[in-house]
């Protein structure tokens, strides 16, 4: 009964976050965004870390690869 009724809150709660047009998560970074242009443009990935300071995880994170 407890399962079912959490499940229910959250679905009220994404309900609503819908309706005001809003995702539940946390926001991309803007550095994301960055990090694809740069990638787009042709730029290797070790120039992307010498660029942001990212470690080559954070790199390909920001990349979705």
């Amino acid at each position: 009964m407890i399962a079912e009724r959490r499940a229910e809150g959250i679905r009220a709660y994404q309900d609503r976050l819908a309706r005001e047009g809003k995702k539940l998560g946390r926001e991309p970074h803007g550095r994301d965004r960055e990090i694809k242009a740069m990638r787009k443009k042709g730029e290797m990935i070790r120039e992307i870390m010498a660029e942001t300071g990212l470690s080559k995880p954070s790199v390909h994170r920001a990349l979705g690869s």
